[in-house]
């Protein structure tokens, strides 16, 4: 079976609920598991750690350091031989790596200085005509691009007959084609508008069969994106809200950042197809034991408190790692060159100032709509100034089912420290398996008696975080939710900033509608064209504007923006639903 067949028949076999990857739920990690990916996380946060890992001087030191972590030999060992596996991932001279966190890819070098630049100068052109700021940010956060703008909206949006040659020729089509009206008669249009053709091909139009996270309204406009075998990349539709005549000269900057991007992309639709495997199988029925026999004089008015202090002088033996073996990913990534991709493009500006010098957004953020595909999100920061280091922080889908014995809280305490949040009185009732602390394998409480109103916590499992500096890209899965680390401004007299490129990049083989049929619908692109007509072009500026008053579509800048706040309105909600469903699922433990 060749590159592509393999790649699409993982993809289909792990994703059939649309944007979730059914192997990327993850167990709650243990304490163990938890030190084993932070230690992992720590060495490969280190500049050049690929080519220190074979100097014994740098191991011997890295070994200090784990052990100075609380870290055992037989975890340190499983470190050093998973950190080596690690670096045969790296392929030479490709300034591609492995961050801390896994499945999450990054380059400080691929794009050049040259590119960097070109972005700044664009971007300040852009900035002077924004069309506005996000939603709830405080006016900190603006999107210079903004991909919520003018989106499909299967109410008001159409599509025309034929592939759009090119960005530029999107502004000469003669027609706005068909308007189906709903999401239902888009589905029908469509299969009668490309019966048997290629392009029916590239657009199979059905909503995701994940209801759960689809939308009947809106959907983003993703852009094709046209890969080389040399890896060279030229776009081929238009991008949403970026004017292909006017912006021409921005088209090719893009392209040469999205070309930067695919080596890390494929690493990430790699390792999404093969998730790794838990590095720790805990077995619930031997992590504590005893000499000493069980209270079985149940009818005793002192049995519960003897059996209690029973269970309390088991010795625990905290699970540990099994022999380190190699996973089943392949060590070569799958290829996506020679193929046409789609993304959508964001540029998004995060501005400080003296009067608001602090950025603190703490909502964790997933693209959930399921129908827009999007199985990766790739991130250029090419300008920095003036605040302080930023991070993406991320968390994993887990799993609610945690094997345990009946009663036995203090096991499942001891080996995942999951009620270290209500022993200390903190608020919702949710155990962090990102929260290294107590990782020593003996509770600091454990003789502490525990006694809990219900059973049943919340659970969530944060794995990390990556710093976003000037002239690095990552990418990372849409299977993590992420969220920014609190920014703030280094001199707090002037101004501060950090600009985003951000790509959301569709399942290489799960195309959906583009821009490659749908025309612009931006009322401005077409408002100078139209005058140059007969009778309109000898018309009185004043008639003309009160004409405009009343065309429904191309769309007015007003309409679009109601159509925005309804879109991130319904974003937002689809996001943190998921988030309470997905990622931070309500654990409940036998305690009776």
């Amino acid at each position: 079976m060749d590159n592509e067949a393999t790649l699409e028949a993982c993809v289909r076999k792990n994703n059939p609920y649309g944007i979730f990857f059914v192997g990327s739920i993850r167990k709650l990690d243990t304490k163990c598991e938890r030190r084993l990916r932070k230690m992992s996380g720590i060495i490969r946060s280190k500049p050049d750690w690929i080519t220190n890992i074979s100097n014994p001087n740098t191991r011997t030191n890295w070994v200090t350091e784990a052990r100075s972590q609380g870290l055992t030999d037989i975890e340190t060992g499983y470190v050093l031989e998973e950190l080596a596996y690690y670096a045969t991932l790296h392929i030479p001279d490709s300034n591609v790596i492995l961050s801390a966190v896994e499945q999450v890819w990054l380059s400080d070098t691929l794009v050049e200085g040259g590119t960097l630049e070109q972005l700044k100068r664009w971007s300040m052109r852009l900035e002077g005509e924004s069309k506005g700021w996000c939603l709830e940010s405080n006016c900190v956060v603006r999107n210079i691009v903004d991909p919520s703008m003018y989106p499909l909206s299967y109410k008001s949006s159409s599509f025309v007959g034929t592939r759009i040659k090119s960005p530029e020729a999107a502004l000469e089509i003669q027609s706005f084609g068909r308007f189906p009206g709903n999401i239902d008669e888009w589905d029908r249009e469509m299969k009668s508008a490309f019966p048997w053709s290629p392009i029916s091909r590239r657009y199979p139009f059905s909503v995701a069969p994940n209801t759960r996270t689809a939308s009947q309204e809106f959907c983003w406009l993703p852009s094709e994106f046209l890969i080389s075998a040399d890896g060279q990349v030229e776009i081929k539709s238009y991008i949403n809200n970026l004017n292909p005549v006017k912006y021409a000269s921005l088209y090719p900057v893009i392209a040469e950042v999205f070309s930067k991007c695919v080596p890390l992309l494929e690493n990430v639709v790699t390792d999404v197809v093969y998730p790794r495997k838990s590095r720790v199988i805990p077995n619930c029925s031997n992590w504590l034991v005893t000499d000493e026999s069980e209270p079985r004089d149940y009818r005793a008015p002192d049995y519960n408190e003897r059996f209690d202090a029973w269970q309390a002088r088991h010795r625990f033996i905290e699970p540990q790692p099994e022999p380190f073996e190699l996973p089943e990913r392949p060590q070569i990534p799958f290829s996506l060159r020679g193929r046409q991709l789609q993304a959508v493009v964001r540029m998004t500006n995060i501005d400080l100032t003296p009067e608001t010098p602090v950025y603190n957004d703490d909502r964790w953020c997933l693209e959930a709509i399921s129908q827009e595909r999007i199985v990766a999100i790739g991130v250029c920061c090419y300008d920095v100034d003036n605040i302080t280091d930023m991070h993406l922080e991320f968390r994993e889908l887990v799993d609610d089912d945690i094997e345990h014995e009946q009663c036995d809280e203090r096991g499942l305490d001891l080996a995942y420290g999951i009620f270290d949040n209500v022993r200390n009185g903190r608020s919702g009732r949710r155990a962090h398996a990102g929260d290294n602390s107590s990782d020593n394998g003996e509770d600091e409480d454990e003789d502490e008696e525990m006694h809990f109103n219900s059973d049943s916590i919340d659970i969530s499992q944060e794995i990390g975080q990556v710093k976003l500096q000037n002239g690095r890209c990552i990418v990372f899965p849409n299977t993590y939710q992420r969220r920014f680390s609190q920014l703030q401004l280094v001199n707090k007299n002037v101004p501060g900033h950090c600009k985003l490129l951000i790509f959301y990049f569709v399942i290489p083989t799960d195309p959906i509608v583009s821009t490659e049929i749908v025309p612009p619908q931006q009322q401005d692109w077409w408002i100078k064209d139209v005058f140059q007509v007969e009778p309109l072009v000898k018309m009185p500026t004043l008639v003309l504007d009160n004409i405009i008053k009343y065309v429904d579509f191309p769309m007015s800048l007003s309409a679009a923006k109601e159509i925005r706040a309804e879109l991130e309105k319904e974003r937002r909600e689809n996001s943190d639903s998921s988030g309470l469903v997905f990622f931070t699922p309500t654990f409940y433990y036998n305690s009776t």
